[in-house]
């Protein structure tokens, strides 16, 4: 079972969203680095002449030039590399506390995931060479290593192994060692050499030592718990897996034995301790007499679509309650296959592995072309299959397939039947991106309209690539011949903008520019995003939108599973992980009772008000599971639910 508990927190809904949506294309992120100006050619000029002054070895000539440079120019991008820069000049000198300084000042404001690591690990060598080992062990300890390249990681797990030794820590030394197994497999063979240090630890040594640890090594299951989470679904997570099934098995403790057994079975299938792992795994189910529910999972880890599986993933393990305080209604093993970038003939071949397997379910997060071969399958051979995918048309639902995932149609009625019966708006005006999904929003959003009896009275596009909205929002503007007296001076009285918050900012700027005042704008779930109120634009202030889970709602089951999420994996869950959670949820309500296949078909396809963490779910037919979407608002301090 891959494990994965500590991430950053800049996981961004909208490109999750785009990612399943949309199918666009990979997600990249990591710490984002905010500056105050652009860095121009005349700026990058500047810091050029420095840099190759630098490199030419004419070291006093370069530090005038980075130290003029961060005089002379406000707070960019390359302000920090000149820091960095000063930083390495006095560390060549041996000025090691003028050296720290400047290492601290290139992310004292900023983290960019380029520079950032590299800025503190020198901070760290500054530390050592001042003989300020605690110091040094605490800056290697902040370096966000998923962002560090490999080599990087082998000079940092091999300078904490170094200040372990100062401290005569054996104990703490462990992590560097692990550590440096993993960067080393990380790189190809060619390239393993890695010098520029006296502390360096070759790869040879340090594998000798992993194992040496599995064998000998005591170590606490929390900890090695952490590690499992850290290096989650690489060769080392398997070898630290196998090492805490080992610690509970020779504790007694058969159950936990048992449940990472399970996980190491199904994680790490090509791991040289899996024939290992199921040994185990037998032996303690018999000394458990406890038989658990076997649940089938399909997800696309490897590839571009891999941070959204990973996010899916995740909602599943709490909902298995694999993470405290998350909690399992049901005792289920999750065996996980990775369908990789969509290979239909790969998800229906998965299918029949999982039904082989014996699974009484299959939950799968499915992409582009794979879906309906896959539901198709699961029909034929009979076994219930949850698909998370927000596809317009999905064929072959029901009866053994099904559908639990935010859609269009979904964000589209709960926003009309706000602003139609609620609001008493009768005329509309919609601006959307030039994209199979925006068109998906335009026709849907026309559909809802004229079916509450209200007229959308003016349509705008445009390119999905642009960033100035100004063109686009005077087309919209005046876009209607005539006015109906009491009208708003546009003709419509709401504006429905489907698009993400980063466009959605732009436009908001572009609507101050213009002076554009609308009574009301209504959103689509691409809009809930932190940066919305973060920006502080006062024209978005009474906004309206829509979303599958808000993490701050006050409903018991929302606010229950966002506080056990968030204990477990120190993050925030997005609709991702809430969906994915509640499909297993509902799987687990009737397995605990009747694991079969059978049971679990009859009652999903009956389903009725389920609390789950994204709202109250039912059956609606077809295959298809609806709910009440969270309405949210714009406020000063804030986005809040509009109950």
């Amino acid at each position: 079972m891959r494990q994965k508990k500590n991430l950053l927190k800049s996981k961004s809904f909208c490109l999750l969203w785009l990612v399943i949506i949309s199918c666009s294309g990979p997600r990249t992120f990591g710490p984002r680095a905010r500056y105050d100006v652009e860095v121009n050619p005349l700026l990058e000029r500047e810091y050029q002449q420095a840099e190759r002054t630098y490199q030419g070895e004419n070291f006093q000539g370069a530090a005038n030039l980075f130290q003029s440079f961060i005089d002379k120019h406000p707070y960019n991008r390359l302000t920090d590399r000149s820091f960095y820069r000063l930083g390495e000049i006095d560390l060549r000198k041996e000025q090691y506390e003028t050296a720290l300084k400047y290492f601290s000042r290139a992310t004292l404001r900023s983290f960019d995931a380029d520079l950032g690591p590299q800025a503190m690990y020198k901070e760290a060598v500054c530390q050592y060479r001042l003989k300020e080992y605690e110091k040094s062990k605490s800056t290697l300890k902040r370096i966000p290593l998923k962002y560090t390249n490999p080599k990087l990681r082998i000079r940092i797990g091999s300078l904490w192994i170094e200040v372990m030794n100062q401290q005569k820590n054996d104990h703490e030394k462990t992590w560097g060692y692990l550590n440096l197994v993993d960067a080393y497999q990380a790189l190809p063979l060619e390239d393993r050499k890695v010098t520029g240090a006296s502390w360096i630890v070759d790869e040879a040594v340090a594998a000798d030592f992993a194992k040496r640890w599995i064998q000998e090594g005591e170590e606490e299951p929390a900890q090695l718990k952490k590690w499992v989470g850290e290096f989650n679904g690489r060769p080392v997570g398997g070898t630290i897996l196998w090492k805490l099934i080992q610690t509970y098995n020779t504790k007694g403790d058969y159950a936990k034995a048992r449940d990472e057994a399970g996980n190491f079975v199904t994680g790490y299938p090509k791991h040289e301790y899996y024939p290992l792992a199921r040994m185990v795994l037998a032996e303690v189910e018999k000394r458990t007499g406890d038989t658990e529910i076997p649940v089938g999972v399909i997800l696309p880890l490897s590839g571009k679509y891999s941070v959204a599986a990973e996010s899916v993933l995740r909602g599943l393990e709490c909902a298995a309650g694999l993470f405290e305080p998350c909690k399992a209604t049901a005792n289920v093993r999750l065996l996980i296959r990775d369908s990789g970038e969509g290979d239909p003939a790969k998800a229906v071949s998965q299918v029949q592995e999982l039904v082989g397997e014996g699974v009484v379910s299959i939950i799968a997060l499915l992409v582009k072309d794979e879906t309906e071969p896959a539901i198709a399958e699961a029909n034929r051979l009979l076994v219930p299959m949850v698909v998370l995918s927000s596809r317009k048309e999905l064929k072959g639902l029901s009866p053994y397939g099904f559908r639990n995932f935010l859609t269009v149609s979904e964000q589209v009625e709960t926003i009309v039947r706000y602003a139609c019966e609620t609001k008493k708006i009768a005329n509309y005006a919609i601006l959307y991106p030039e994209t199979p999904i925006g068109k998906e929003f335009e026709t849907v959003f026309s559909e809802k309209v004229a079916a509450c009896q209200g007229k959308v009275v003016s349509r705008q596009s445009y390119r999905s690539d642009t960033d100035d909205f100004r063109n686009p929002l005077r087309n919209l503007k005046f876009s209607v011949a005539s006015h109906t007296l009491g009208e708003p001076a546009y003709g419509f009285q709401a504006l429905f903008i489907p698009d993400t918050y980063k466009n959605l900012l732009l436009i908001a700027d572009a609507m101050k520019f213009l002076d554009v005042k609308i009574p009301l704008l209504l959103g689509s779930a691409g809009w809930d995003h932190p940066s919305l109120v973060e920006e502080k634009s006062e024209v978005l202030i009474g906004s309206v939108f829509t979303d599958g889970f808000f993490a701050k709602s006050s409903d018991k089951a929302t606010r229950e599973f966002n506080d056990h999420f968030q204990a477990a994996f120190a993050v925030e869950p997005t609709f991702l992980e809430a969906y994915s959670y509640d499909s297993l949820r509902l799987v687990q309500e009737v397995a605990k009772r009747h694991p079969s296949r059978e049971a679990i078909q009859s009652s999903l396809a009956s389903l009725k008000d389920f609390s789950g963490a994204t709202g109250s779910i039912s059956a609606a037919g077809s295959g298809e599971f609806k709910r009440s979407l969270f309405l949210l608002t714009v406020k000063e301090d804030g986005i809040g639910e509009i109950r």
